[in-house]
Formats: C-alpha cells, sequence, structure tokens
C-alpha cells in the first residue's frame, strides 16, 4: 500500500496564507471607503462651497457685522477718517495719472 502525500499541508504557514488574504481585504475595503467617502461627502461639500462663494458679497456681510457691533475696532455707522480719505483720494489720482 503506499501512501500518498496531501495535496497542500495546510499547517504549513497559516500566519502567512491568513495575512494575504487579510491586507487584500483590508485594501479592498479601505479603497471602497475612500471612493464612497468622496462620492458622498467631499463632491457634495465642493459643490456646495462653490454655490455659496458664486453669490457671497464679503463687503456687505462685513457691514452687516459692522452694524451688529461685532467688531471693536469699527464703529458701526462711521464715516471714515479724514486721513483716509485723504489717502484714498491720492491713490484714485495716482490711478487715474496711470491710466492717462
Amino acid at each position: 500500500m503506499s501512501v500518498s502525500r496531501p495535496a497542500a499541508n495546510l499547517m504549513r504557514r497559516p500566519l502567512q496564507t491568513e495575512l494575504k488574504k487579510h491586507v487584500l481585504l483590508a485594501f479592498g475595503i479601505s479603497a471602497v471607503a475612500a471612493l464612497g467617502f468622496r462620492a458622498l461627502v467631499s463632491e457634495p461639500r465642493k459643490k456646495n462651497y462653490q454655490e455659496f462663494y458664486k453669490n457671497y458679497d464679503e463687503q456687505r456681510h462685513f457691514k452687516r457685522m459692522a452694524e451688529a457691533g461685532v467688531f471693536d475696532s469699527v464703529k458701526p455707522n462711521a464715516e471714515k477718517s479724514e486721513w483716509i480719505a485723504d489717502y484714498e483720494k491720492q491713490v484714485d489720482e495716482a490711478i487715474a495719472a496711470l491710466r492717462k
């Protein structure tokens, strides 16, 4: 009677075979999770930000916050200081001179 050898020795290197399976499984699950996060969270968030900033007027928002008294350094409904008005006038004149 001849004794035949088993097709594969299941007791040889069980950790390696299990690790191969688990690494591939983990890679697949993480790839699916990353793609799902991108499709379900990142892209809609990006679209919402684009829509918001398409019509956003930061000057109007700043004026509204200044009138509400949010800023300590900006007084609500205050006119510009004289030196600021002079400076802006000089800048406008310089720009007009450059355009000529």
